[in-house]
């Protein structure tokens, strides 16, 4: 089977009906020539439009986890949405709102009259319009337009501004009521007071505890400085025996002052001892060693008093009983009892204390927590993510009316040699081929009818 396309029948139809061919070229050529110059050219405009990437990001409070729009995209979607932004139907409505021109026209009619071309960051927004002036108006207010949109898409979440407003009004209120329930507080000057109670009663109850302590201490004390002026009595007592003392009257008057000095019961013993005449003493030594003995035996009396009274505290001392000592046992009791009511007292006073104080600086904390994220949303709402700049607007200039000419000339020279050659196919091949299969057909009556 010969598969193989023999193509010599459509050259020779070609060859055949150049001249139709090239006549049907020439005239559409002319045509579309003819157009170029009886139809208006119109006018052109073009907005230049800079795309500015965020070149810092805010950020905000280490409390507040935000997630940053530019994470969440790429370099090339970013692009794909801002050209399709310029060409959105939000723009056009409020460009038909600004233009009188356009005000009557369709969205989709005022979009096809807007070309977007980009070249890196740089938009390029063509309009065409019946006129220069109006395609330079239309141009300008598109690009000033898309300005405004990809400003407001891509500016950082605000909507919340308003309700942190209120919430740091309420913070605000919160903290003053606090604030003022603390002072109310403490100007009562209640705890003060308790813990003043409590310092006093404490004072008193180890005042009480230590006197038992500090009277065993002076009972000693005495003691030794009776120990002391024996000594020296019975030192003199046996100068005496020997008569070997000299001065025997100054001497007496000394022990016997200091015995007065001890501030003890024996003092009114040694005062007793009346040196009214000091030479008597030297010519009458009985005497003197009668008046001494008497102040000895007085001494040695009270020292023995003092040292019974000492050995009683100290047993007491070791027992734990000094507190009786300073006072009644009754009377310590009922001090023990109201220290622990103050106590108590105290202890819900410093809890109220406490809360409020507490209560007061959360108030405080939450302000300020609220203060700080206003003022971040703030900075943030004057830095967008991505921002646009409006650069120029300028009149594009069209080709020359020769170049139109010569150009839609061409254009309808190809569609004529197109529609020639189809033209001449169907007269030389399909044409006579449709013949032949229309004359080959049997008609109906022809057909022979199967017998039955």
């Amino acid at each position: 089977m010969n598969d193989e396309i023999d193509l010599r029948p459509y050259i020779s139809a070609l060859l055949r009906h150049v001249r139709l061919i090239f006549g049907l070229a020439l005239l559409v050529a002319v045509v579309a020539a003819g157009a170029a110059i009886l139809l208006p050219r119109g006018g052109q405009a073009m907005s230049t439009v800079l795309i500015i990437p965020a070149a810092s990001q805010i950020n905000l409070d280490s409390r507040f986890v935000t997630r940053d729009a530019t994470m969440l995209t790429n370099v090339t979607f970013q692009r794909q949405a801002l050209i399709g932004l310029a060409q959105s139907n939000a723009i056009a409505t409020q460009v038909a709102a600004e233009i009188p021109a356009v005000a009557g026209m369709s969205t989709e009619d005022l979009l096809n009259r807007i070309q977007v071309a980009a070249e890196g960051d740089l938009l390029r927004i063509t309009a065409s319009a019946a006129s220069d002036a109006e395609a330079l108006e239309l141009a300008e207010s598109w690009g000033r337009n898309y300005e405004r949109l990809v400003t407001a898409a891509y500016s950082r979440n605000i909507a919340g501004l308003n309700l942190i407003g209120e919430q740091i009004t309420d913070s605000q209120q919160r903290y003053v009521a606090a604030q003022t329930q603390l002072e109310q507080f403490l100007s009562r000057n209640e705890l003060v007071e308790v813990e003043q109670q409590i310092k006093r009663i404490n004072g008193l109850l180890d005042g009480s505890t230590n006197a038992g302590t500090a009277l065993y201490t002076q009972y000693l004390s005495r003691t030794q400085e009776l120990d002391l002026i024996l000594a020296d009595a019975r030192t003199l007592q046996i100068q005496l025996q020997s008569n070997q003392s000299d001065r025997l009257a100054d001497r007496l008057a000394a022990l016997s002052l200091r015995a007065r000095l001890v501030d003890a019961p024996a003092a009114a013993a040694a005062t007793q001892l009346q040196i009214v005449d000091p030479a008597a003493l030297a010519t009458d030594p009985a005497a003197a060693r009668a008046d001494l003995a008497q102040l000895i035996a007085a001494l040695e009396q009270q020292r023995d008093v003092l040292s019974a009274e000492a050995a009683g505290l100290a047993d007491a001392i070791i027992r734990g009983e000094t507190a009786t000592i300073g006072l009644e046992a009754d009377a310590r009791r009922q001090y023990e009892n109201e220290l622990t009511l103050l106590r108590q007292q105290a202890e819900q006073l410093n809890g109220q204390q406490r809360a409020l104080t507490q209560s007061r600086d959360i108030a405080l904390s939450s302000l300020e927590v609220l203060q700080r994220k206003r003022e971040e949303q703030q900075i943030a709402e004057s830095t967008p993510l991505v921002s646009v700049l409006f650069l120029s607007s300028t009149i594009s200039s069209p080709p020359s009316l020769l170049t139109q000419i010569v150009l839609q000339g061409a254009i309808g020279f190809v569609v004529g040699s197109l529609f020639g050659v189809l033209l001449a196919l169907y007269l030389e091949v399909l044409r006579p081929r449709l013949a032949t299969v229309t004359s080959t057909d049997p008609a109906p009556n022809d057909r022979p009818v199967a017998s039955p």
